[in-house]
């Protein structure tokens, strides 16, 4: 049993924990601003950059979605839909580019990262507006099929531009 000192003390908790690896990657991306300014340490900052902009987008992802599941609010969703395609495409976007990745079907293309970079801002843009319009407009409860249209939607959307991005562009120009 839980008592109620320990469920008050939860939240603040994971507050902390949150907090503490938001100052250990902080602290890193300065130790590897400290190393000499040539090309040989970039890789490394702009994959711990993008990853820093991943657990962020995780970050939000989860509040968004837990205030939708407590006000069942349709920009809430559209929201933490957002941030999560934006992480996705992110987190492919860092093992797209060249030197990042062993994995085998990942041609070496910056054309394909800089494509993934693109996408996951430009896709992030357009459900960050669907969510602030969907404030403004009449629609504040989500029904079970507005919201299976809205997630499917959201896979598709997602499947499809990475889909394009790998199949469609050129490896180099």
């Amino acid at each position: 049993m839980i008592s109620n000192s320990n469920k008050q003390f939860q939240p603040v908790l994971r507050l902390g924990v949150l907090g503490l690896i938001i100052f250990i990657l902080i602290g890193l991306i300065l130790v590897l601003l400290r190393f000499p300014q040539n090309t040989q340490y970039y890789p490394e900052r702009h994959a711990l950059l993008e990853y820093f902009l991943a657990y962020l987008g995780i970050c939000l992802f989860i509040i968004c979605y837990r205030r939708f599941q407590l006000q069942q609010t349709v920009e809430f969703l559209f929201f933490a839909l957002g941030f999560l395609v934006f992480v996705v495409l992110q987190i492919i976007q860092v093992l797209a580019y060249p030197g990042f990745h062993d994995i085998a079907f990942l041609s070496p293309s910056i054309n394909k990262g800089m494509a993934f970079d693109f996408s996951a801002r430009l896709i992030f843009s357009i459900y960050l507006l669907l969510g602030l319009i969907s404030t403004n407009k009449s629609i504040k409860q989500v029904n079970q099929n507005l919201k299976l249209w809205i997630y499917s939607g959201s896979l598709l959307l997602t499947l499809a531009i990475i889909a394009f991005n790998f199949w469609v562009l050129p490896d180099s120009l």
